[in-house]
């Protein structure tokens, strides 16, 4: 079932972080959001969006859509708190396994070219 693809897919390039899913039956669609902290105890302050990614995927009538997303980043200007970067919103018409999971390949990908780690792997992504 694709839903069990999308999370599967998720753990496998993002082991150590979290993926909730919320069924909507009025339209028989489901809403993914995806976070680079494991659980809620990770969150500053226990609030869920400030976690420095901000990644959702709508399951709709076989079509995966992504609504957002953006990664928190230090930003260039002193004076600002943070920035933030945004990738390239894409549609998967009839999703299957692998294009789920090259899809998250891409989202590693750039959330590693844009997240200020000082040189240091992040916990939340898995060697490949």
């Amino acid at each position: 079932m694709i839903n069990d693809d999308i999370k599967t897919a998720w753990k496998e390039i993002f082991p150590n972080s979290l993926c909730t899913e919320r069924k909507f039956l009025s339209d028989n669609s489901n809403c993914f959001t995806f976070y680079l902290a494991k659980d809620q105890s990770e969150f500053n302050n226990g609030i869920s969006n400030n976690d420095p990614l901000s990644y959702s995927i709508w399951l709709e009538n076989g079509i995966l859509r992504e609504n957002s997303l953006s990664l928190f980043t230090l930003p260039k200007e002193k004076y600002l708190a943070y920035s933030h970067v945004n990738l390239r919103k894409k549609t998967i018409k009839q999703p299957t396994y692998e294009k789920i999971k090259q899809r998250f390949i891409e989202v590693r990908k750039w959330i590693l070219e844009n997240y200020d780690l000082d040189g240091k792997e992040p916990f939340y992504i898995k060697d490949k």
